[in-house]
């Protein structure tokens, strides 16, 4: 049964399945738990291994609208919550390599306190587009949550990164917030990376004027082609000039190190394809390393590019079902 399960799942990763069988297979991901486990492990499989298939407009349109009737079916109970959408669709890699990949992008809508609250969250390995009720347009790179509220003021709060472009709204100045460092912009196009676990900040502003916040401090103005590192430690902004093509790749979907250190280039890596990095060679570590290429490559091809570009003995350890677990540095 496992092999003509993962055959039908296969099928369905590929679109090959008629409108019946995935009718079954949908029916099966919400009663049969086991089926569902194997489900993410071969769709994982699937992203990691760059397979890729690319649908029509129509194709994706057929599918995002049969798992969204599929969820309406089935609606959550909290009262709170309005309304919960998976959209899982087909996408095209915007890149050479073009490898396509199911993605899920959830979108949730709560009433708090007499105001609507809007919830997006992008999954990992996906680069998310998403229009804002005010009619601001982001960009979620992967793993990535931001909260949006709107009544006299627009308001953003962000774990992760994303690109915002604002739409401009002389009454209504638009507020990123990332815990202790506030971003005002009243209509730019500007990018945040702000993630619990890392000890900085991170503003890029492309177009237009954004103001910096930190409480007991003075406002800080940023222009066209800055970037603002805010640190977490000394509560203090730096600003200095970015490199758009390094700084901006994820938006593009690719890898760019420039001169930057192997263990933080793993790091990102490690990041990307949900594996740990173990260091048999630490003297590696600071080596630099050049590179540029598309983040639709499998693991596999990752690490056979970085073999040639610095010569590295590595190996990637894998569990049940070919998935990567952790990369080996000897």
């Amino acid at each position: 049964m496992k092999k003509q399960d993962i055959s039908i799942i296969t099928r369905y990763l590929a679109n090959e399945l008629s409108e019946v069988e995935k009718e079954s297979l949908l029916l099966r991901l919400d009663n049969e738990p086991n089926f569902k486990e194997l489900f993410m492990k071969q769709y994982d499989l699937w992203v990691k291994t760059g397979v890729t298939k690319v649908a029509t407009a129509e194709e994706k349109q057929k599918e995002l609208d049969r798992i969204w009737y599929k969820i309406r079916q089935n609606k959550p109970k909290n009262i709170y919550l309005k309304f919960i959408r998976y959209a899982a669709v087909f996408i095209l890699s915007l890149l050479l390599g073009g490898t396509g990949a199911y993605i899920i992008l959830r979108e949730t809508q709560y009433k708090q306190s007499g105001e609507i609250l809007y919830v997006y969250s992008s999954g990992s390995r996906s680069i998310s587009d998403i229009t804002l009720p005010d009619g601001s347009k982001v960009k979620l790179n992967a793993n990535t949550t931001i909260k949006y509220s709107q009544d006299e003021k627009r308001k953003v709060e962000i774990e992760g990164e994303a690109t915002f472009e604002v739409v401009h709204d002389e009454k209504r100045p638009f507020f990123v917030d990332c815990d202790e460092l506030v971003i005002v912009d009243v209509g730019t196009l500007f990018n945040v990376k702000a993630r619990t676990e890392d000890e900085f900040v991170e503003t890029i502003l492309m177009e237009g004027v954004v103001d910096l916040h930190v409480e007991n401090q003075k406002q800080v103005s940023m222009q066209p082609g800055q970037k603002a590192v805010f640190s977490k430690v000394d509560k203090k902004i730096e600003l200095e000039f970015f490199d758009h093509q390094e700084s901006l790749a994820w938006s593009q979907n690719r890898f760019y190190f420039k001169g930057v250190k192997l263990e933080k280039v793993l790091s990102q890596l490690a990041d990307w394809y949900e594996v740990e990095v173990v260091w048999k060679n630490k003297a590696l570590k600071n080596r630099e390393i050049y590179y540029n290429a598309s983040r639709g490559l499998s693991l596999q091809s990752t690490m056979e590019l970085l073999d040639y570009l610095v010569e590295i003995k590595y190996e990637i350890k894998e569990q049940e079902g070919d998935i990567p677990t952790a990369i080996i540095i000897y």
